[in-house]
C-alpha cells in the first residue's frame, strides 16, 4: 500500500512538474503596451510575427505586427529586438526574408535585424568636373526626394562652363593672328529626376527630363569689308557673341551612395535647343550635352 502511494505520488508530481516545464519553456512576446503573450513563435518575416497560443498549442495561428512589439524571447534564452521606429514597405525591400520557426530553433536567433540606412531627403552636390557644348566648368546642384521610396525627385543643376576662342583672326596687310579670348557661359536646369527602383540604396540608376536655359557669350565667326585693294576685299573674322539658348535634355546617371551621407554622381545627358541665338539673331537648332563628375552630402 505504501509502496502504491508512493508511485501515485511520483507519477503526480511528475505530471505537475511536466505541465510547470511546459508552462515555463515558452517563447515571450512583450509588446509595447506592456502585454506579454506567451506562446510558440512560428515566423518571423519582414512585417509580422506568427505564434501558438501557450494555452491552445493545436489552435490557429496568431499575428502581431512587428510595430506593436519590443522584443520576443525565445525560450533557449536568446531574443530578437526590434527597432522603436514604424516600418513601411521601404523597410521591407531590405529586410532579412521570412524566417521560419521549427520546434525551438531560429535560423537567425540571436541576431538583431539588420540595420537599414535612413537616406535623407536632401542633397546638395558639386561637380567638379563638368563638360558641356559650351566648354569645361564646374557645377553645382541640389535635389530633393519625395515619397518613401524616393521614386521621384526635383532635380535642379547649375553649371558654369569656360572656352577659348582659339581660332584666327585676319588683318589686311597685317597677316594672321591668333586669338586666345575667352567665354563663360552659365546653364540653369530643373525637371523631374526619376529613379526606376527608388533611391534609398548603395547604387541606383536614374533618368531626368530637364528643360535648360543657357546664357553668357560664345564664339561667332564673321566676314568683314576690306577696303585695301590689294587684298581681298572681304575677309574672316571672329568674335564672342551674346548666346542664349534654350532646350530640353535627358540626362542618364548613375547615383552611389556609400554610406548615409557621402554621394558620388556620374552623369551623362543629350539634347537640342528650342531657341537658339547669337546677338539676339536665331541661329540653327543646336545639340545640347553634358558629362559630370558629382560628390555630395546627402541629409
Amino acid at each position: 500500500m505504501s509502496a502504491s502511494m508512493n508511485l501515485k505520488t511520483l507519477f503526480l508530481g511528475a505530471t505537475a512538474l511536466a505541465f510547470a516545464t511546459n508552462g515555463i519553456a515558452q517563447d515571450r512576446i512583450y509588446k509595447k503596451n506592456g502585454d506579454v503573450v506567451e506562446g510558440k513563435v512560428k515566423v518571423v518575416d519582414g512585417r509580422n510575427v506568427t505564434y501558438k497560443r501557450a494555452d491552445n498549442a493545436k489552435g490557429p495561428d496568431y499575428t502581431v505586427n512587428k510595430n506593436d512589439i519590443e522584443r520576443v524571447e525565445y525560450e533557449n534564452g536568446t531574443e530578437d529586438v526590434f527597432s522603436d521606429r514604424k516600418r513601411s514597405r521601404d523597410d521591407e525591400d531590405d529586410d532579412m526574408e521570412g524566417r521560419e520557426v521549427r520546434g525551438h530553433n531560429h535560423r537567425e536567433h540571436g541576431k538583431k535585424e539588420r540595420k537599414k540606412i535612413n537616406y535623407g531627403a536632401d542633397l546638395i552636390t558639386l561637380s567638379p568636373a563638368n563638360v558641356t557644348e559650351n566648354g569645361f566648368g564646374i557645377g553645382l546642384g541640389y535635389e530633393h526626394n519625395f515619397g518613401k521610396r524616393g521614386t521621384v525627385s526635383l532635380y535642379i543643376p547649375v553649371t558654369l562652363s569656360f572656352g577659348d576662342m582659339n581660332g584666327d583672326m585676319y588683318y589686311p596687310g597685317s597677316g594672321s593672328s591668333n586669338n586666345w579670348d575667352t567665354y563663360t557661359n552659365v546653364a540653369f536646369s530643373i525637371g523631374p529626376k526619376i529613379y526606376p527602383g527608388g533611391s534609398k540604396g548603395k547604387v541606383k540608376y536614374a533618368i531626368a527630363p530637364v528643360l535648360t536655359l543657357v546664357t553668357g557669350e560664345r564664339p561667332y565667326d564673321y566676314y568683314a569689308y576690306s577696303p585695301y585693294p590689294y587684298y581681298s576685299s572681304y575677309y574672316p573674322m571672329r568674335t564672342n557673341a551674346q548666346n542664349f539658348q534654350f532646350g530640353g535634355m535627358i540626362i542618364n546617371s548613375l547615383n552611389m551612395n556609400p554610406s548615409k551621407h557621402l554621394y558620388i554622381g556620374l552623369e551623362l545627358g543629350w539634347g537640342f535647343t528650342f531657341v537658339n541665338t547669337l546677338d539676339n539673331m536665331d541661329q540653327d537648332t543646336r545639340e545640347m550635352a553634358q558629362f559630370a563628375f558629382k560628390l555630395g552630402y546627402r541629409f
